[in-house]
């Protein structure tokens, strides 16, 4: 196997959207950036996010990917205080966090 080829199972699958909420509640928390995920992780490949951050989001993909998929699986884990932020979040929100970040690309 290629060094940058991954053997994907079920459990590296869970495992890897997991990580992925976590990231994402944190950068839409504010405790942590895209750059910092970027200059932490040593290979983009390896920053786990449940969006796209190059492409601001539409709101419809927003509030399925947001409002509900993450809240969905915070409620999972039972991570009420992060459902509780995530259901509150606003498109607008959304969108002037990324604002500075997407001038970058």
């Amino acid at each position: 196997m290629d060094a940058f080829e991954f053997d994907i199972n079920p459990q590296n699958e869970n495992e890897m959207k997991c990580r992925a909420m976590e990231n994402g509640y944190k950068v839409l928390h504010g405790d942590i950036t895209v750059d910092d995920l970027l200059f932490t992780s040593g290979i983009i490949d390896l920053v786990y996010l449940p969006f796209d951050f190059y492409q601001l989001m539409p709101i419809n993909q927003f509030k399925e990917v947001i409002n509900k998929e993450m809240v969905k699986h915070f409620e999972k884990v039972e991570e009420f205080e992060k459902c509780k932020f995530l259901k509150e979040l606003h498109y607008a929100d959304y969108c002037l966090l990324f604002e500075d970040f997407y001038d970058k690309i």
